[in-house]
């Protein structure tokens, strides 16, 4: 380390002045352009530092040293000083670099070593992800939305309050509205907060695309995420101009409606923000849920086998609304995916399948071709019926062979068995496909179900009272989690302070491949592998619950 660096480390200004100013006549001129591990150079760190004396030192760099490159990136993300300085705030340091940027003599440095060879040049430098400096310094700056400042503001003077619907299409409330009452405000009396919607309003994609479940238009991989854009139908903005308009109405602002002749919708309408509530993706396809109260459901991916539900059996490079079907004019809450097949819940808890139904696991039976070889399919969602009729489906999870749905009354499972479709009777092994959902473990679950999760060999229940219990090889099990024992090192330890001091528990549930994970309220994850069996005699007795423990490690 140089003496510079090291006098910079210990904040002593006057060292640091005296070396740049009277250099060590025995030793070599200290290099300010030298670069870490990193390639971030001494004005890198200076300029990006919260020290008070962070600016002094700036400006003697770049006072006491003319042959300083100001130019200079660093080697992981492309970053130059004036970066670093403004994304910090360090604002005169940024401007003491501009200044030197406008004064520096090109002709007399040789061209500088960066190849910026024109003044004023710094602020136009982009880093690898194509930011220019100042681009940085605007994703620093809070978003301010008018609608928010009204709604404050009238909430302060309610003499002088604004319908909060009025233009709705301008404000990101949309999540809200089953909440409000009919004058815009809160059931208990307080205004309405048009910034509490905390939904996501960008998605992006990256990695490989061979299998086209990106959704970014084409089959090429993508190094860096890439944003998603999604394209609502138009029957759905139509519904939200009429709204519009029937809210203008009601608060006798009619007048106010843009009385174009032209058929094209209003700027506002088409570009209402969108909001995203989920994104779910499987190895063939991929699906995002929005917040729009129906057309919400778009899915991307392989189309052979109608795991898409568009209706037919096209790939979708892109992102496309799925509305057929049964789905039409429903608004979808929850989705899941196997690897041929898709299952989606509605608000009013209906559930539909679609796709693949090799070994049953839509929920129901196909007509088959007078071919054998022929794989029966549902190219558009269908509703599960049979004995859904009366309940309301909570959620859903899928592997590649069967299906698993709970609603507030019980557990359902249909699919090839297994062993993992926790059918424990006399007669569960020589069932080789359960066709329609069937109803299971009623006897096992003494509270209602929070999650449940699914692989091809084990379906994983995680209950309101943070038990997990597992189906598999034809048995059940309670998984017994080292809970206590891992969480004491965090939770003694004299670097952790906790607040909640309450038990410590399973509170959500996952599985992929042949693992099943568990994570902990105290931030813990567990992992239990489930093993292929070793012994699938039809003789051995399927009503022990002891065979499913030695397919299981311990958590």
């Amino acid at each position: 380390m140089s003496k510079l660096w090291e006098y910079f480390i210990q904040d002593d200004v006057e060292s640091f002045q005296r070396l740049l100013a009277t250099p060590d006549p025995k030793g070599p001129r200290p290099d300010v352009n030298a670069r870490d591990h990193h390639g971030r150079t001494l004005l890198h760190h200076v300029a990006s530092s919260p020290k008070p004396t962070a600016t002094t030192f700036a400006h003697t760099l770049l006072n006491a040293y003319p042959l300083i490159d100001i130019y200079a990136q660093d080697w992981e993300s492309g970053w130059t000083a004036l970066h670093r300085a403004l994304y910090a705030g360090n604002a005169s340091i940024a401007r003491a670099l501009m200044i030197r940027d406008n004064e520096t003599d090109f002709t007399r440095l040789g061209n500088s070593k960066s190849g910026h060879g024109q003044t004023g040049s710094l602020i136009k430098i982009k880093d690898r992800e194509g930011y220019s400096p100042f681009d940085v310094y605007g994703a620093t700056i809070t978003s301010r939305d008018i609608k928010q400042i009204l709604s404050r503001s009238s909430a302060r003077w309610p003499g002088s309050r604004l319908p909060d619907d009025v233009d709705d299409t301008a404000s990101n409330a949309a999540s809200n509205n089953e909440d409000e009452d009919e004058d815009g405000s809160l059931g208990d009396g307080s205004a309405k907060n048009i910034g509490a919607d905390f939904s996501a309003d960008e998605i992006f994609t990256l990695g490989s695309n061979k299998n086209l479940n990106l959704g970014l238009g084409d089959q090429d991989d993508r190094q860096f995420p890439e944003r998603i854009t999604l394209e609502r139908p138009g029957h759905l903005l139509n519904r939200f101009y009429h709204e519009y308009e029937e809210r203008m109405e009601r608060f006798g602002l009619q007048d106010l409606i843009d009385q174009d002749s032209s058929d094209e919708l209003p700027t506002l309408i088409k570009n209402k923000p969108m909001k995203y509530r989920n994104v779910v993706m499987s190895k063939l396809h991929t699906a995002i849920i929005t917040n729009d109260p129906e057309a919400n459901l778009f899915m991307c991916g392989f189309g052979p086998g109608g795991r898409l539900g568009t209706g037919d059996e096209s790939t979708r490079f892109g992102f496309v609304c799925i509305e057929t079907g049964g789905l039409a004019g429903k608004a979808v809450v929850s989705v899941a995916l196997g690897q041929d097949h898709s299952l989606a819940i509605t608000d009013t808890g209906e559930i539909f399948s679609w796709g693949s139904n090799t070994f049953g696991q839509l929920g129901y039976s196909l007509p088959r071709t007078s071919n054998r070889n022929d794989v029966p399919i549902q190219t558009t969602p269908r509703q599960i019926f049979n004995t859904f009729k009366r309940e309301k489906i909570m959620g859903a999870a899928a592997s590649a062979i069967h299906s698993v749905v709970f609603s507030d009354s019980g557990l359902y499972t249909f699919g090839k068995n297994e062993g993992q479709l926790g059918l424990v009777d006399s007669d569960a092994r020589s069932l080789e496909v359960q066709t329609t959902p069937r109803r299971v473990g009623a006897s096992l679950f003494q509270c209602p179900i929070k999650a449940v999760s699914a692989i091809d060999r084990a379906t994983a229940i995680l209950l309101q009272s943070h038990e997990v219990w597992v189906f598999s090889q034809y048995g059940y099990s309670k998984i017994s989690f080292p809970l206590e024992a891992s969480s004491s090192f965090i939770r003694d330890s004299f670097m952790a302070t906790r607040y909640d001091h309450s038990t410590n528990h399973v509170v959500k549930i996952a599985s992929g491949g042949n693992t099943i994970c568990a994570l902990s309220s105290s931030g813990e994850i567990f992992t239990v592998e489930v093993s292929k069996p070793e012994n699938s005699s039809t003789s051995t007795s399927t009503t022990n619950p002891a065979k499913i423990r030695n397919s299981l490690t311990p958590p």
